[in-house]
Formats: structure tokens, sequence, C-alpha cells
């Protein structure tokens, strides 16, 4: 009987809940959005990112502009977050059983073959010429939430941004990098709205496709009535349980 009312409890709770989403946009002064693309290049190099996920994802393909195959060096490359860098080639492998990740392997109708791991305790990432290649598993992981006020959007510069991105590329034509360049961008979040459902769709595309250079968090809030207090009182161990783990998410700023 416990049981049963617990879970009715829990129930009730659940379906008095929203989901509230804060959606974070980041500016730029290198990487240029250009139609629908989220994109950086110079003469050799051409990076096209696609932030959009939960709590951020540095997600992008990487494609040889010339006539010569090209090696990235990924004890050379870096990335920054809030003035922390991590060369790539320090970060663990990911399991065998990792997910498989939702990066657009074709673009502009051409196949961006995935290099899902190969920065990760690699060295060199091999681009073949007039070739996209896709790397995909680099979670940004910072939840932007703000605390529930009147405000839904909230504005950032540069100085004071809460989340700042940056990324060096390390490449050359030849495996022994001994004529190497480097291509350096960095972004940063200037807005994060927050929005209900309808407006994200409208705004930003679906939870599954959205803007190249946007993220966003989803915050569950409780709708008042009755009903909410009755599985507060009555699940109070579930519910603790979920704030402990909202607050291990909004820490949680680590790759």
């Amino acid at each position: 009987m416990k049981k049963l009312l617990s879970l009715l409890s829990l129930g009730l709770l659940l379906s008095c809940t929203n989901s509230i989403y804060h959606v974070a946009s980041v500016k730029s002064e290198q990487v240029k959005l250009i139609e629908k693309d989220f994109t950086v290049e110079n003469d050799h190099l051409r990076a096209v990112y696609n932030l959009w996920e939960a709590g951020g994802r540095m997600r992008f393909l990487l494609f040889n502009k010339t006539d010569q195959p090209l090696y990235i060096d990924w004890t050379k490359s870096f990335f920054e977050r809030n003035g922390n860098k991590t060369a790539y080639s320090q970060l663990a492998t990911l399991p065998g059983k990792a997910p498989t990740d939702t990066v657009r392997y074709f673009y502009q109708n051409m196949r961006a073959e995935p290099y899902r791991t190969t920065a990760r305790a690699n060295r060199l990432t091999e681009i073949p010429p007039k070739t996209y290649v896709a790397i995909a598993d680099f979670p940004i992981k910072d939840a932007i939430v703000h605390a529930k006020t009147k405000e839904k959007v909230f504005a950032y510069t540069m100085e004071n941004s809460p989340l700042r991105v940056g990324q060096s590329l390390t490449y050359s034509f030849d495996k022994t990098m001994t004529d190497a360049h480097q291509i350096e961008h960095s972004f940063w979040v200037d807005k994060v709205e927050v929005v209900r459902i309808g407006q994200l769709t409208k705004v930003y595309g679906s939870l599954q496709k959205g803007k190249p250079d946007a993220m966003y968090a989803v915050e569950k809030r409780s709708a008042p009535g009755r009903t909410v207090i009755l599985g507060v009182v009555i699940t109070a161990g579930a519910v603790g349980a979920s704030i402990l783990l909202l607050q291990s998410m909004l820490s949680g700023l680590t790759l």
C-alpha cells in the first residue's frame, strides 16, 4: 500500500511539472553564422560547428580545403573553457559502447567521415584532400540556469559571460609537423533566453535540430497546486534526490 501511494504521489508530482528551457546563444569575433552554418576558416582548413544540445557539445566538422593530406596534431591542439586549457590528446578514451553522436555526417552533399575518438589519447588525425571529417565527442557540459525571476532575457559581454569557449588547432602537411600552422578562435555566451517549448521551437528549431550557435539547459518547474504539495510531502526522498541531481548537473563543468 505504501509503495502504491508513493508511486501515485510521484506520478502526481511529475504530472504537475513544466519544462523550462534556458537557451544560450553564443557570439564570436571569428566564427560566423553564414546561412545555417556556424563556421570559421583560413586558407587551408574550415571548421563548421554545431553546439546545439542540452548542456552544449563541442561538435564540429573539419574540411581540408587543399589538394594534399593535412594532419591535426592533437598534442598541440587545445580546448579552452573559462580560461582553463585542456590538450585534446589528454582526454580519456571513451568506452567502446559509448553512444553514437548526432553530428551531421552529410554536409553540402558530401559525406563527413566520423572520427569520434580520434583526438582522445591520440596524436595525429589525417584529413584527406577536399574531405570533411566529423569530431563529435567533446561535451561542453555547462548548464546555464537562472533563478526563477520575471526576467526572460539575460545579456552578457565577453568579459562577464558565464561561458567562454576557445579552440586552437595545430596542423601541418607532413607527419613530422616541421611546418606547423594554427587556426585559433573563440566564442562566448552573450544571451540566455528563458522560454517554453513552443517559443523554443518557433525561434530556435526543435530539441533535436536547433541553431548551431546555441545550446540549452532544461529546468523542471513545479506547477502551483495542492497536488504538488501532496507529492512533495509523500515523496520527499525522491524530490531530495532530484535536487541533488540538479545540483550535480550545474556543478559539472569538466569534460
